[in-house]
């Protein structure tokens, strides 16, 4: 029974220590993702440019650079990282 009580005792230590440090890595998170898709559009401008540069139609590269991005969705992110709770 004093196990369960020195739980109950640290359940404030533990939950301040998530609330101190969820937030900033949510925000660390959103920053890497929105960095991570602006650099994908990016890529694949270059790519659709270097494409009709070499003498492709425009219709075809813009199709080529759009399967060339990669959808990106934090959602398939965590899926593939193997999180349990995500579905």
């Amino acid at each position: 029974m004093t196990k369960i009580e020195g739980r109950k005792e640290d359940l404030p230590k533990i939950m301040a220590t998530i609330g101190w440090t969820v937030p900033p890595m949510v925000f660390r998170l959103g920053v890497k993702y929105l960095r991570m898709k602006r650099q994908a559009r990016r890529a694949a401008m270059r790519f659709r440019a270097g494409l009709e540069a070499s003498g492709m139609p425009p219709e075809l590269a813009s199709r080529l650079a759009d399967t060339y991005s990669v959808d990106l969705s934090i959602h398939k992110m965590l899926k593939g990282l193997g999180i349990p709770f995500i579905r």
